[in-house]
């Protein structure tokens, strides 16, 4: 359904050319609560971004263009056309400056005779959940379990232990069962959802006994009773809640089961995950206009279907009507991907390690497994320039290859190096997502690592793998973050930052071309066996070149963020990107040394247009042996002729632990 204005952009002939839309942004609100306009919530929900606070006053002061691409040849749908809306201030600056999302279409032909399903028959369903949504989820999980044949070898190779407790829901009773004691007869179903700051009744030492012995569902939050039904309704009698099936006031027990995350996921029939709720209170179902789910079917007065016919500029006086599919390409982001549950750190190793997940969102189920993502609005699977969305598959073979970006030649294997390319992808997703307690940062990932180990073949590191360690620690955060308040990681893996909530992290890739650093050692040390999970120490010793370098910043205070600089080492120089882990740790170690002077480790050379110089940005730890943190990274530009690391001289402070000649020294950093 469309308003007016967003009804006549299609009844007016189509022009590849900018044109004025509504006049300023609240209006599109206004449109979306009382004309259940498709479009016009669209573009509100994109102003507003994560701020779910914004008010109409906030936006007065824009308004919206828009514009026709054709997308035809990108797509090959010969008839898919783009709307692409801009946000546009009064005062003539163009853009947003909230970092959210542009909205844009698709517009795409409905083919002749096509029936167009109506996914919300029962126009009266004003929840997200009827007799009619059951039905769907028990269509997807039985298509998935008869016919997906990616989705069965995956579960077939899984060799997952029974978590240690699990809740029996049989006999119209709730009571907490010991797996070694009772084993189940049947499948369980997991659940993902947010704590929220709520005190929730739980499994601790002093209700263990009560729950073993069976208790109330009155006595549980509703995300918690909401669950417990929809299992039931998927004709499963057992389910594993993280706040009852782990002891929350016994540290050794919530360590060992936070460690066992990895087989209580995989081993699931399916996740139920409360998606669309920030706290306890939300439940998994939820009030809704259902109009804003069904597909937007607009009547068009274009004669042609084919892009390339409608720009010539047909005789629009013979047309007949056809009717166009208008799709948001922000659609799986804004339903799915900017949900309270995702941004949610834990959940990232949930989701994917679950066979198949069932996400409960504010406005509608959707459904993820690894073959299909689907929705109610598109129940046969998201259309092709929705997916795959994510590395929902854990498969390097597919998703690392279909993720992966040309770096160059490299001599690790195909297999492996989409692997690596799949990881460099999750801890970036990962690293979006918020933690309650940020000493869980590699404990919340532990899982995926245990997997991504029989994958790989690797040895874990904090974050990082062995065989392509020297180009992995070129990673960094799109802005500096800060520093745990207690130890979590070395100062080289990037989890011994806490990045700035908004701001992803860009991991350093694995490849083993052009690398100039040398592994000599390294260790990390953990409370336990596990070495995926906690990490309380760690060095790496390093050999290749180390410069002393000093940094010029263009302006005073492009020292304390990602900046250009000046970059001078040898007696010349440079120009230079310097990219800060921690905001103010440069201008300590100024007070130190003595002007912006620091230490250059190169770990790799790009050669290219410039040529490239990368390495790490290191700051002397006090002990006089060559150990140090890192700091940042820095990106330094050579000279055409420069295709190896220039030959420079070194400043009386150079600290190193041995030196081999050449700029090549061995140091270590912690």
């Amino acid at each position: 359904m469309l308003c007016s204005l967003c009804d006549a952009i299609f009844r007016a002939p189509i022009e590849f050319t900018s044109r004025l839309y509504k006049k300023f942004v609240d209006l599109h609100r206004e449109s979306a609560a009382s004309e259940n306009c498709y479009m016009c919530d669209c573009i509100w929900r994109s102003f507003i971004g994560d701020d779910e606070n914004v008010e109409a006053t906030d936006a007065a002061d824009y308004f919206t263009t828009y514009r026709f691409i054709d997308q035809s040849r990108m797509h090959g749908h010969t008839g898919l056309i783009a709307l692409v809306v801009s946000f546009n201030h009064r005062s003539g600056r163009i853009g947003n400056p909230t970092r959210r999302y542009y909205p844009a279409f698709y517009v795409e032909p409905v083919a002749d005779g096509y029936h167009v399903p109506d996914v919300t028959r029962d126009r009266s369903t004003t929840n997200t959940v009827s007799e009619e949504i059951w039905t769907l989820i028990k269509q997807w999980l039985g298509q998935c379990i008869n016919g997906h044949v990616k989705c069965n070898e995956h579960v077939s190779r899984i060799n997952a232990r029974l978590p240690a407790r699990l809740l029996d829901l049989s006999n119209n009773q709730l009571r907490l069962i010991l797996t070694n004691e009772t084993t189940p007869d049947g499948s369980y179903a997991t659940l993902s959802h947010c704590w929220g700051s709520g005190q929730y009744f739980k499994l601790t030492t002093a209700t263990v006994d009560q729950m073993k012995a069976g208790f109330s569902k009155t006595l549980l939050s509703r995300t918690f009773n909401d669950a417990i039904r929809a299992t039931l309704e998927l004709g499963l009698k057992y389910l594993w809640i993280d706040a009852l099936c782990i002891v929350q006031d016994f540290k050794s027990d919530w360590s060992q089961e936070a460690l066992a995350m990895a087989d209580v996921y995989q081993g699931a029939l399916c996740n139920l995950a409360a998606t669309g709720s920030a706290d306890g209170h939300g439940g998994l179902f939820h009030d809704r206009n259902a109009n804003m789910v069904s597909r937007c079917i607009v009547e068009t007065d274009w004669p042609e279907s084919s892009v390339q016919k409608l720009r010539k500029q047909p005789d629009w006086g013979n047309s007949r009507k056809r009717l166009y599919e208008v799709r948001s390409d922000g659609f799986w982001r804004m339903e799915l991907e900017r949900a309270p549950l995702l941004q949610r750190a834990w959940v990232l190793q949930e989701r994917l390690l679950a066979p198949r997940v069932i996400h409960f969102g504010a406005r509608q189920v959707l459904w993820e497994c690894l073959e299909v993502e689907a929705c109610q609005t598109y129940p046969d699977g998201l259309p092709f320039e929705y997916g795959p969305r994510r590395f929902k598959g854990l498969d390097p073979s597919v998703d690392g290859q279909r993720i992966r970006r040309n770096v160059g030649p490299t001599h690790i294997d195909t297999n492996r190096f989409d692997a690596y390319y799949l990881w460099d992808n999750i801890i970036a997703s990962y690293s979006e997502g918020a933690l309650s307690h940020e000493e869980d940062k590699l404990i919340a990932l532990s899982g995926v690592a245990k997997y991504m180990e029989t994958i790989l073949r690797d040895r874990y590191l904090a974050g990082l793998w062995q065989q392509c360690l020297p180009s992995q620690l070129l990673w960094r955060y799109d802005s500096p973050g800060t520093r745990p308040h207690k130890y979590r990681a070395p100062s080289w893996s990037w989890a011994s930052v806490n990045p700035q909530t908004d701001r992803g992290l860009t991991a350093g890739h694995c490849y083993d071309m052009g690398i100039l650093a040398e592994v000599v050692e390294v260790k990390i040390e953990s409370p336990g066996q596990d070495t995926t999970g906690q990490v309380t120490g760690g060095h790496l010793r390093l050999r290749g070149p180390l410069c002393t370098a000093q940094f010029l910043p263009r302006k005073e205070t492009d020292i304390s963020r990602h900046s250009r600089v000046g970059v001078r080492m040898g007696g010349l120089e440079r120009s230079g990107v310097v990219y800060e882990d921690v905001l103010g740790e440069l201008q300590a170690s100024e007070e130190t040394t003595g002007g912006h002077q620091y230490h250059f480790f190169a770990i790799e050379l790009q050669l290219g247009n410039p040529n490239t110089l990368v390495g790490l940005m290191l700051q002397p730890t006090g002990i006089p042996n060559g150990q140090f943190r890192r700091c940042g990274i820095v990106h330094m530009s050579l000279t055409e002729t420069e295709t190896t690391v220039p030959d420079m001289e070194q400043e009386p402070w150079l600290q190193y632990e041995e030196s081999h000649g050449g700029n090549i020294y061995t140091i270590t950093v912690i």
